[in-house]
């Protein structure tokens, strides 16, 4: 994703300085690791409505990934003077993106012929693709709970009054009722370099983006192999068709690309560089992206599978004990046994299982090792502001080990070599993440808790809960995490098709957890899995990234994951 930054300041008439406005050095570092493509910024004055009145300036700063046709500085200008920064990908839709254009500029071209404000919310609801954007005229970003326009009125004598117009998705359940005064929320204040008389209006639903959730269950929860067999087939196809929009005419990084800092460095492998790379636990959600992609990706090009393992801690010293006679067992090397985690072990036995579909295909499992000083320093560094604002145990964990992950640089694996291989830093622009698989097929172990006690029924209220809340307690930190590496996050399993052909499954098709673990939870998928041709994989349990990279085990084994992390407090001295 790329980074875009808008702001609007009081413009000081007695200032020698036209443009006194500074992004701050921070602030301009995030943004120059989501986009390190290009960059560009623009400063516009936002006319008063009153000779005596005073008049404000706005910043638009644009950092460019680039994923789809030529490289575009940002903000983007089309002939009427409207302005877009866009920060997204359109996958499918009402928008037609033909192969070698840019995305942006055919959005701001369709932006541009719209004739009404209602007209510009409803466009964007028909786009398929994670997208945020700041569009001159209006302002618009994508929450949970709907589409924000943002409108500077000019009526005003001495304020400029700022205008929110909520499109709620329909049947969206978190938006809240409108208050008695009549729909509108007013306030005002003074903090800041503009008072504002700011007004937030409810207006209508915007249609649905997936299609509801099946709750059905009154056909009873006896399926026949047939119909588990046709389904998995037809899921195939729909999360091959989601895969293959993520991975195709993904261009290659330019060589010998390095930012400062933690950022990417060339580390070279003497390999061909890969173009997109899987997040790789050797797990069934992970093993079927990589399946998948195999079949789009040129075979010529590499795939990089990102496996990531924190060191294990160190047992205290006990004391000597004498010596036995007999055999003595020999001594583990420093990486089988600091290294050697859940998600290592099953990783590397993904890879005989890749390259056994494909032996053809060169496959870079990097192994990505991660000791207890690197951990500390990238958190105060780095992660703790990326995290923020959510600050619990398992935000912490699984933030830290997308870091590490994502930032792709550790060793080749080979198998049957005890030597370390060649190090290797991917140079991928788009990272594939397994995120959505278990909270739409009952993958984690919760979903079983609440199977036992309440029954389907009981399920089919955590799984719509917990989709319906991924945006916010999931996507925005993973995408904040990854972004950093300047990669791009792609989620194949919460593509619209995707969760709408699961949605309109019954539950009992998509999961059995009558069954044991390791084939009850997202039974569905196994049987896709076996279909593509994977074999001990789809017998795996789940096991989340914190547990099986052990990272869970590292510093505090006794918190729980709802805990707040005090590790993640920022610095309040600096």
């Amino acid at each position: 994703m790329c980074g875009i930054f808008f702001c609007v300041e009081n413009s000081l008439p007695d200032s020698n300085d036209p443009c006194p406005f500074r992004l701050k050095k921070q602030v301009e570092e995030c943004l120059r690791r989501r986009g390190p493509d290009g960059r560009c910024n623009l400063t516009r004055a936002i006319p008063s409505c009153h000779s005596t009145s005073q008049s404000h300036v706005m910043h638009m700063h644009g950092h460019t990934l680039q994923l789809q046709g030529p490289l575009t500085l940002q903000p983007m200008v089309d002939s009427q003077g409207n302005m877009l920064m866009w920060n997204g990908e359109i996958f499918a839709g009402e928008i037609k993106v033909r192969n070698g254009e840019n995305d942006g500029l055919t959005l701001l071209s369709r932006l541009g012929s719209c004739r009404s404000d209602d007209d510009v919310p409803l466009l964007m609801s028909k786009v398929k693709g994670p997208w945020s954007l700041i569009y001159w005229r209006v302002w618009e970003e994508v929450p949970a709970d709907g589409l924000y326009m943002l409108q500077f009125a000019k009526e005003s004598f001495s304020l400029i009054d700022i205008r929110f117009d909520l499109f709620p998705w329909r049947q969206c359940r978190s938006v809240p009722p409108p208050p008695d005064s009549g729909g509108d929320i007013a306030q005002s204040g003074s903090e800041g370099d503009i008072p504002t008389d700011t007004r937030v209006h409810r207006r209508e639903t915007l249609p649905p983006l997936v299609e509801p959730l099946n709750r059905d269950i009154s056909i009873g929860c006896h399926i026949t192999e047939e119909e588990l067999a046709c389904a998995a087939a037809q899921l195939i196809d729909v999360l091959g068709e989601a895969v293959q929009r993520r991975v195709t005419n993904v261009p290659m990084r330019k060589p010998h690309f390095s930012t400062e800092g933690d950022g990417i460095q060339e580390r070279c492998s003497h390999r061909d560089p890969a173009s997109v790379a899987v997040l790789f636990s050797g797990g069934i959600d992970s093993m079927v992206l990589a399946a998948l992609s195999d079949r789009f990706i040129p075979a010529d090009q590499p795939i990089d599978l990102l496996n990531v393992a924190f060191e294990k801690r160190q047992k205290a010293p006990q004391k000597k004990k004498k010596k036995k006679k007999g055999p003595v067992a020999p001594p583990q090397t420093e990486d089988s046994d600091r290294y050697l985690v859940p998600d290592r072990v099953t990783g590397r036995s993904g890879l005989k299982e890749l390259q056994s579909l494909n032996p053809e295909r060169v496959w870079n499992m990097v192994e990505i090792n991660v000791t207890v000083g690197e951990l500390k320093a990238a958190r105060q560094d780095r992660i703790g502001d990326l995290v923020y604002p959510l600050t619990s145990v398992l935000d912490d964990s699984i933030g830290c080990a997308l870091w590490f992950a994502s930032r792709g640089q550790g060793v080749i694996y080979h198998p049957g070599s005890d030597e370390e291989g060649p190090p290797h830093t991917s140079r991928a622009k788009v990272l594939l993440s397994g995120l959505g698989a278990d909270e739409q097929l009952a993958g984690y172990a919760r979903h079983r808790v609440h199977f036992n006690k309440d029954g389907w029924p009981g399920l089919l209220s955590q799984l719509e809960m917990e989709l319906g809340r991924i945006s916010s307690r999931n996507m925005g930190r993973d995408d904040r995490i990854i972004s950093d590496h300047s990669r791009e996050a792609r989620f194949p399993y919460l593509d619209e098709d995707v969760v709408s052909y699961l949605n309109s499954l019954p539950v009992h098709l998509k999961a059995d957890l009558s069954l044991p673990r390791g084939e009850g939870e997202k039974r569905l998928l196994r049987v896709a899995a076996r279909k593509i041709g994977l074999t001990d994989s789809t017998t795996l349990p789940k096991r989340a990234i914190q547990f099986g990279s052990r990272i869970a085990k590292l510093e505090n084994a006794v918190q729980k994951g709802s805990d707040v992390c005090d590790r993640l407090l920022l610095d309040q001295t600096g």
